[in-house]
């Protein structure tokens, strides 16, 4: 059975500036969509195949100063396989 997923996620972000010793973080929160699709292998037990997509937008952050801004932008790509057992 196939199916799909949206919602809402957040991560943090841990960056160093390069060159430096200075470091920032950031709450970042954006939306995930995804599909996948289910199995059977027996009556109670199916087999799981899913992607998903989250992505955060971009942050900008201020390291030393005026001078010394970056532009983040952050999007990660899950994959997962499971196995699952209905009681």
């Amino acid at each position: 059975m196939p199916f799909v997923t949206a919602g809402v996620t957040a991560a943090k972000l841990k960056t160093f500036y390069p060159g430096g010793n200075a470091e920032r973080d950031a709450t970042l929160v954006g939306g995930v969509v995804g599909a996948g699709i289910d199995v059977a292998l027996t009556h109670n037990v199916f087999l799981r195949g899913e992607y998903d997509f989250s992505f955060f937008g971009k942050k900008s952050l201020e390291y030393c100063g005026g001078g010394c801004t970056l532009e983040h932008t952050l999007q990660t790509h899950d994959f997962r396989v499971g196995i699952a057992m209905k009681f």
